[in-house]
């Protein structure tokens, strides 16, 4: 019996994981923020505007922080940027969980950057990228789809505030960055060499 072993090529298994990791991020923090304004808002009595800062320091400090990734990526390769942005990202959705005043709410948000800098579409597609000499712009293009999917993902942020409150939610969202991301991250190689 000749039976032949069908073999997927590695760097279709990095870019899965950048997918699914890019998916989680989009759904659980960029896209999923947008139902958790209401509720603190709600409890607090903070401005949307004060809430949004949050969100507005997250976005300022990634792309701050976006020169010194990229020099990162290529001096420790994306693995290490990407398991230490998902510890770091889950590690800020938990702290968020915790919010008293909005200086620890606005200090969760810099946690919450740092992670989402190791998760970055730059560190993700240089992965991707090391991998591809043919195919390229489909691997990347299955790879950033998982951003945009991440849409998807907000209902079930929706049902998950409803049904425990914004507190459990964030921890339980930040809990499964730690889940999705580090092992997945730990897929990732620098290069098929």
């Amino acid at each position: 019996m000749n039976q032949k072993r069908s073999r997927i090529f590695y760097g279709w298994w990095v870019v899965g994981a950048c997918f699914f990791i890019s998916l989680y991020l989009a759904g659980a923090v960029a896209l999923g923020f947008t139902a958790f304004v209401e509720p603190i808002a709600n409890e607090y009595g903070w401005s949307y505007a004060q809430i949004a800062l949050g969100a507005s320091l997250r976005g300022a400090e990634v792309g701050i922080l976006a020169p010194l990734i990229g020099l990162l990526t290529d001096r420790w390769g994306p693995r290490r940027l990407m398991f230490g942005g998902s510890f770091l990202l889950g590690l800020g959705l938990i702290f968020l969980s915790r919010t008293t005043s909005l200086g620890i709410f606005y200090g969760g948000f810099v946690v919450v950057a740092a992670g989402v800098s190791g998760l970055s579409p730059t560190v993700m597609m240089t992965a991707v990228a090391n991998w591809f000499w043919k195919n390229i712009g489909t691997a990347t293009g299955i790879m950033v789809s998982g951003f945009a999917l991440g849409g998807l993902l907000v209902p079930a942020v929706v049902r998950l505030i409803d049904a425990f409150g914004w507190r459990p939610a964030f921890f339980i969202l930040g809990v499964g960055m730690w889940v999705v991301g580090l092992p997945l991250s730990l897929l990732v190689r620098h290069k098929p060499e």
